[in-house]
C-alpha cells in the first residue's frame, strides 16, 4: 500500500496527476493506517492524510495548475526563480542577454510576461531572489537590479520593443482600473487580439504606481513611458470616469464582451479610537496620493506614523523629505513589519525614530485638534493559526506627541464601484470574490489584484491582470495561445553551461547617502554600469538547464 501511495505522490509532482489521484492517495492512506498490523503501516499514511487536510491547496496547484509553488518538483518549471515570480519572467534568459551585451533584447524578454520592467526593477519586493540557487552557494543573483539595468539601458535608444501580437478577435473588454493589474490585463489582451479600453478614475493611469509610491523610489517619466508602449498596442483609456459614479458595471456588460475588475483597495482603514476624525489625523493613503499629486500637505514639524507597512514607511520618509521630525510607532517587533527590510532600514538611516511593541490607545485632543497618542506597550505572546505571535499589552504606556498624526494600518476595498451588484460579487471580508480563473459568480465578470488578494505588491498585481488576460482568452477561444506568443518571442541566447560555481561578490548598486537624499525627492537607487551588471548577470547557475527541468 505505502508503495502505491509513493507512486501517485510522485506522479503528482511530475505534473502527471488528476483529481481522481487525490481521492484515491485518500482513499488508500486509510486503507493502509486502519488495516496494517505493524505501527509502521499504521503510521505511515499520516503525513500524507495531514497534508491533505491542511495543504490541499498545493496537491490541486500541482494537478491543475501545474505549478509547485515551493519549486521543488524540478520536472514542473524551469528555475526556481521563474517559477516564483508571479509574472513568470524567463529571467534565466534575460540575465543570459546582459552577459552577451544584448540589453534590448533582455528588456524584450521582461516585456513578454510584463508590461512594466523599469518599474518592477525599482520596486518589485523580488521574491524570485530567496529562490535563487546561488543564494546556497554564496548570494542570490541581484535579479531585479538587473531587470531595471536592462530596462534603463533599452529605454535610453527610444526605440518600442519588439513585441509579438495575434490576430483580431473582434472581442472587446471593458477594464475598470487604471492600475499595474487593469493595465497589464490590458497589454496582454490587446496582445492577444483584443480590443481593451481602461477606466479610471483618476486624471491619469498608472493607480498606485503614480499616486502612491514616492518619486524618490520610482520617477514619473518611467511610468509614463510604459504606459505609452501599452496605449500604443491599441489600448483605449478613459481617465475621469468613475465605475459605480458615471458609469454602473450592468452597463459595462451590456457594452462589452467581458469585463475585468481591478479597482485595488483605495481606502485607509480607521483606528477606531474616539475623536479619529478630528484634524491632525491624516489617512497614510491620502498624504500619499496628495503628495505624489502635487498638492499640498500640512505635516507641521513633527509627524507621528501609525503603522508597519509599506505605505507607513513611505509617508515616513517623504515626511522626512518636507523637514518634519517623525515618530513611527509599531504594535510588534521590528521582524515583523510587513515593509521591505531595505526601506525599514533606509528610514532609520534617514533618521526616523522607532518605536515597535507600542498599541495606539487613545489621541490626545487638546482644542479640537489632535496633538498625540497614548500607547499600550505590549509583549509578544503565543502564536496565531497564522503563524504569527500575537501582541499582549501590558501595564504600561507611553505618550507621543507631535503636529500630526498618520494613520498607516491597512487597506480596504472602495466599494462604491458595485453599487449595482455588491451583494452579487463582494464576500464577508469586503473582497471581491473571483474562483479559478479569476472569474466571478457572473461568467462575464473576472476580477483580479489588491480587489481580490487585498493590499499585496506590484509584481502579484501585475500577475493577476495576465491570469485574468488568460483566462478571458481561454474563454472566448477555447485555448491556451499564451503558449503561441512565447513561441514567437524566442531569443537565441547560449545554451552553455555556465563554469563560476566559485565564490563570486554579489554587485550592488551606488545609493546616494542619507542625508543627502533625506533633502529631496531625487531616485535613491542608483542603476548598475555595464560593467557590474555584466559580472552579475555572470553569477547565474543557469538552473533552466538542468537535465529535469529545462530546456
Amino acid at each position: 500500500g505505502t508503495k502505491r501511495m509513493l507512486e501517485l505522490l510522485e506522479k503528482i509532482c511530475r505534473g502527471q496527476g488528476t483529481m481522481d489521484d487525490i481521492d484515491y492517495l485518500e482513499n488508500l492512506s486509510y486503507q493502509v493506517r486502519d488495516a496494517s498490523l505493524c505501527a509502521l503501516g499504521g503510521t505511515a499514511p499520516n503525513p500524507v492524510l495531514t497534508t491533505l487536510k491542511y495543504f490541499k491547496h498545493e496537491y490541486l496547484a500541482h494537478i491543475q495548475d501545474k505549478h509547485c509553488e515551493a519549486s521543488v518538483c524540478a520536472s514542473m518549471f524551469k528555475s526556481p526563480c521563474q517559477n516564483t515570480c508571479p509574472a513568470e519572467t524567463n529571467v534565466p534568459g534575460y540575465i543570459q542577454l546582459i552577459t552577451e551585451g544584448r540589453y534590448v533584447e533582455a528588456y524584450e524578454v521582461n516585456r513578454e510576461n510584463n508590461p512594466f520592467p523599469s518599474i518592477c526593477g525599482r520596486v518589485c519586493e523580488h521574491p524570485c531572489e530567496p529562490r535563487c540557487q546561488r543564494g546556497q552557494l554564496d548570494e542570490s543573483i541581484a535579479i531585479r537590479e538587473l531587470k531595471r539595468f536592462c530596462s534603463d539601458e533599452a529605454l535610453k535608444t527610444n526605440q518600442p520593443a519588439k513585441i509579438t501580437t495575434l490576430e483580431d478577435m473582434n472581442k472587446t473588454i471593458a477594464i475598470v482600473g487604471g492600475g499595474p493589474s487593469g493595465l497589464s490585463a490590458a497589454y496582454f489582451l490587446a496582445r492577444l487580439g483584443y480590443k481593451p479600453t481602461v477606466f479610471e478614475s483618476a486624471p491619469k493611469a498608472g493607480g498606485w504606481l503614480r499616486y502612491g509610491i514616492p518619486k524618490y523610489r520610482q520617477p514619473h517619466d518611467i511610468l509614463d513611458k510604459e504606459i505609452e508602449d501599452i496605449i500604443n498596442l491599441g489600448v483605449e483609456l478613459k481617465t475621469g470616469i468613475a465605475v459605480g459614479r458615471d458609469i454602473t458595471i450592468s452597463k459595462l456588460k451590456e457594452q462589452y464582451d467581458a469585463v475585468y475588475l481591478a479597482v485595488g483597495a483605495q481606502l485607509d482603514k480607521k483606528l477606531g479610537l474616539e475623536g479619529e476624525n478630528n484634524p491632525g489625523i491624516l489617512p497614510g493613503l491620502q498624504v500619499l496620493r496628495d503628495i505624489n499629486s502635487d498638492k499640498p500637505v500640512a505635516m507641521g514639524e513633527s509627524t507621528l506614523i501609525i503603522g508597519g507597512g509599506n505605505v507607513a514607511i513611505d509617508v515616513a520618509r517623504t515626511a522626512v523629505r518636507m523637514g518634519t521630525e517623525v515618530t513611527l510607532c509599531y504594535r510588534r517587533e521590528e521582524e515583523d513589519m510587513p515593509a521591505y527590510d531595505e526601506e525599514i532600514q533606509h528610514c532609520r538611516e534617514e533618521g526616523v525614530v522607532y518605536h515597535f511593541l507600542v498599541s495606539p490607545e487613545s489621541l490626545i485632543i487638546e482644542n479640537g485638534k489632535a496633538v498625540g497618542a497614548v500607547f499600550r506597550k505590549n509583549v509578544m505572546g503565543d502564536f496565531t493559526k497564522w503563524g504569527r505571535r500575537r501582541p499582549m499589552p501590558t501595564e504600561e504606556t507611553i505618550e507621543v506627541r507631535a503636529d500630526s498624526i498618520v494613520v498607516a494600518i491597512g487597506q480596504d476595498l472602495d466599494k462604491a464601484f458595485a453599487k449595482d451588484c455588491e451583494e452579487q460579487l463582494l464576500g464577508k471580508s469586503n473582497l471581491v470574490i473571483a474562483g479559478d480563473g479569476l472569474v466571478t459568480s457572473d461568467p462575464k465578470i473576472f476580477a483580479g489584484g489588491d480587489a481580490v488578494l487585498g493590499p499585496a505588491s506590484v509584481i502579484e498585481a501585475i500577475g493577476h491582470g495576465r491570469k485574468a488576460a488568460r483566462s478571458i482568452d481561454i474563454m472566448f477561444s477555447g485555448q491556451d495561445r499564451f503558449v503561441e506568443l512565447e513561441k514567437q518571442n524566442i531569443k537565441n541566447y547560449e545554451m552553455v553551461e555556465p563554469q563560476n560555481e566559485q565564490t563570486l561578490m554579489r554587485q550592488s548598486p551606488k545609493e546616494l547617502d542619507a542625508q543627502e537624499r533625506s533633502c529631496g525627492f531625487e531616485e535613491v537607487v542608483m542603476c548598475m554600469d555595464a560593467e557590474c551588471a555584466k559580472k552579475e548577470a555572470f553569477r547565474c547557475l543557469r538552473c533552466d538547464l538542468s537535465a529535469e527541468g529545462g530546456e
